[in-house]
């Protein structure tokens, strides 16, 4: 670890001016290593560049995650098709919440794409890139793309997920929100129903 200081105390000095006093925390502090070993778990694997630019995007800080994750993409010329969803899917997610929808959507077709050709069509782990290009689709107001992708994630979740399971939860909520933005309020109410049944 490196060298990480604690503030003791802070102190308004004479004027303009604050005294800080620091101490020196050591690498068995037991309330750093707990700080380090959750902000490992948040902000995950993978190369330095990885981790800077999921630390960034935690942060909200979505220009620099695009940067991280942009220059990681080109500096690695082999990566394997788990890599490639991965950089697509957090470059979607980028996008998407700068509002540049187009863009995210791109990249999470892109994701959506490798996946498939790479995984069983009701595999587990494709929910929640239908879910997140769903949603970019509903932002842009494709709702009839919306209500595809979210009924596909919703097949792969009632096959993979308990039937109390938040995922699920979530995406009957989304579901009830496009077909009310549709006109379609019975069904929605329905899928309202369904995600309070699990709440």
């Amino acid at each position: 670890m490196h060298t990480i200081f604690r503030i003791a105390d802070v102190r308004r000095n004479e004027g303009q001016y604050w005294k800080i006093i620091l101490s020196l925390t050591s690498d068995t502090d037991p309330e750093l290593m707990k700080l380090a070993d959750h902000l490992r778990q948040e902000i995950g694997g993978g190369s330095h560049l990885q981790q800077l630019g999921n630390l960034m995007q935690k942060t909200g800080k979505f220009d620099r995650a695009k940067d991280m994750f942009s220059t990681e993409r080109n500096i690695t010329s082999e990566r394997t098709w788990f890599e490639q969803i991965r950089f697509n899917h957090q470059l979607g997610y980028i996008f998407r919440e700068n509002g540049e929808f187009v863009k995210a959507l791109s990249y999470y077709e892109k994701a959506l794409d490798i996946q498939k050709a790479n995984l069983p069509k009701n595999h587990s782990s494709l929910a929640p890139i239908y879910n997140n290009t769903a949603s970019v689709c509903y932002s842009i107001r494709d709702f009839s793309r919306a209500l595809s992708f979210y009924k596909t994630a919703l097949d792969i979740e009632l096959k993979s997920l308990p039937s109390d399971h938040r995922n699920l939860s979530n995406t009957y909520n989304n579901l009830g929100s496009v077909h009310c933005s549709i006109g379609d309020y019975s069904i929605a109410l329905q899928f309202f129903t369904k995600t309070l049944g699990i709440r």
